[in-house]
């Protein structure tokens, strides 16, 4: 798509053409940002839900400890 949009930008010299599709590009960076945020976020979660149940082991078997 990038090859096509280039080869009619210099067979024409069409300026909106060149505005089209940076505009695209920019959406698609945006959108591409707007995934990686949200595969970070769904990490970010994963790996607290680990941090806290290795805490609650931590603390049972603290707690069993000192029962016995």
């Amino acid at each position: 798509m990038f090859e096509r949009y280039i080869e009619a930008m210099q067979k024409t010299g069409d300026y909106m053409l060149a505005w089209q599709f940076q505009k695209e590009q920019m959406k698609a960076r945006l959108l591409d940002d707007a995934e990686i945020d949200r595969i970070a976020e769904r990490v970010l979660q994963r790996i607290s839900i680990r941090i806290e149940a290795e805490a609650i082991e931590q603390l049972r078997d603290l707690l069993n400890s000192l029962g016995q």
